[in-house]
């Protein structure tokens, strides 16, 4: 009785590494479709937080901020009343926080893109006055389609 050597052959191990390779492809592309939109911020939580802002602002200072860069976390270091969001990303993407209208008892913010198709248009508003009961200042949406978050991020 001879003995028999038994051993992968060099093409059984290349079609082994083949196989993991496009593996770790698919799970890397996988992986990176996941990731990139939990860098983005998305407007809508940009606005809420702006507007949690202006009303820590008003029990502060018993008048509401007039420009985005007097709200905690929103001074970008310039005085425009313009907050960028996902500044690195492409236009339709990329969203402006500003204060719009603005009295000592009253505030508008809103928060729109500027993209190059007008089908990514996307706005909202949140108006809240001191006599508003808590929580009733909600963000309308008031240019663009319902569903553009949704297609954007």
């Amino acid at each position: 009785m001879g003995f028999r050597n038994r051993a992968f052959t060099l093409i059984e191990l290349l079609i082994t590494i083949a196989i993991i390779a496009i593996l770790a492809a698919v799970a890397a592309f996988t992986y990176s479709t996941f990731l990139k939109p939990a860098y983005q911020t998305s407007p809508l939580n940009a606005l809420n937080a702006a507007a949690a802002a202006e009303e820590t602002y008003y029990a502060d200072n018993g008048q509401y901020a007039c420009t985005i860069e007097d709200l905690t976390g929103f001074n970008d270091g310039t005085k425009d009343n313009k907050f960028i969001i996902n500044k690195d990303a492409d236009s339709k993407r990329k969203f402006i926080l500003k204060v719009d209208n603005c009295t000592a008892t009253s505030y508008t913010l809103s928060v729109e893109n500027n993209p190059t198709d007008s089908k990514w248009k996307a706005k909202w508003v949140i108006s809240c006055s001191a006599d508003m009961p808590y929580g009733a200042c909600k963000p309308k949406q008031v240019e663009g389609s319902p569903t553009v978050l949704t297609n954007l991020f």
